[in-house]
């Protein structure tokens, strides 16, 4: 697929996400500092047995406050090994990005992602770091990281029962700064 227009980028797995496939009603704060923004740009878009990609060119402007203040390159993809099992030994993603870009100075952050689904059970880690990054919080010029963990149990088809560690640290140079949010909830499914 190709898309032009103004669209979710995939800075993390979670900051690309749509709101109806999050696990929780927030973002995670890696998803929201990172990422969680939409561009202006043009998006391919692919998916396949054993690989999904995405790959976008967009301006690094996020509110429209000036026509074009630099570009930015941002990928994601998923490597699916379990794709031809045909759900047997449950489904498992590993994923990876980067999102590289200028606006004031240059800026570029990478994650990874790993998640598992098998039968009842879920998992989703997810780690990113931005060395100056520019995402719904605006431009950073420190150097962040933060890492996400859930689990999840589907207690029935409709039921589901969630924990999730997050921590980020806004500025990896400041020892002792780092935010940790513990949260645990209950998802029902229409």
């Amino acid at each position: 697929e190709i898309w032009l227009g103004h669209f979710r980028t995939p800075i993390t797995q979670e900051g690309g996400a749509g709101a109806r496939s999050l696990p929780f009603i927030k973002r995670s704060q890696m998803a929201y500092n990172f990422g969680s923004i939409r561009a202006l740009g043009v998006k391919l878009k692919g998916s396949y047995d054993f690989v999904d990609y995405e790959m976008n060119v967009t301006s690094s402007d996020r509110k429209f406050e000036s026509f074009f203040p630099g570009a930015e390159f941002t990928s994601w993809i998923d490597l699916k090994p379990l794709a031809k099992t045909k759900g047997k030994y449950g489904e498992f993603k590993i994923g990876g990005g980067a999102n590289i870009g200028r606006k004031d100075e240059t800026y570029a952050v990478l994650s990874s992602a790993l998640s598992y689904k098998y039968k009842k059970w879920g998992f989703f880690a997810e780690y990113g770091y931005g060395n100056n990054s520019n995402g719904s919080t605006g431009f950073s010029k420190d150097k962040r990281q933060g890492v996400v963990l859930t689990l999840a149990y589907n207690i029935t088809k409709k039921l589901q029962v969630l924990a999730c560690f997050d921590a980020f640290n806004n500025n990896v140079d400041k020892k002792g700064k780092t935010d940790k949010e513990y949260t645990a909830g209950l998802t029902y499914f229409i």
